[in-house]
């Protein structure tokens, strides 16, 4: 999916959003730690690690998408599924 960006004084920009791979573990890993900080977001700093990242990517691949420009990782989604027992939800 392409999508484009227009920024008060900058050019319009393409914006990609693809499945996560493998290889942009590191990216979405240095991405987060610049965002979510400890003055920002206090709960998630704590648990924001590699790990984090690794497991959201392998428990459900299919919901970690990433935004890229240029080449870039500039964003990124992570998500996951909660089974909950008893319930028609999954």
């Amino acid at each position: 999916m392409q999508i484009e960006s227009a920024h008060v004084g900058r050019r319009k920009s393409e914006v990609n959003i693809r499945q996560m791979e493998i290889d942009d573990i590191g990216s979405v890993y240095h991405l987060g730690e610049k965002l979510f900080t400890s003055e920002e977001f206090p709960i998630l700093y704590r648990t924001w690690d590699a790990y984090e990242v690794t497991d959201y990517f392998t428990s459900d691949p299919d919901f970690c998408l990433v935004a890229e420009t240029g080449g870039r990782v500039v964003g990124f989604i992570l998500a996951t599924t909660i089974e909950k027992e008893g319930t028609a939800w999954k």
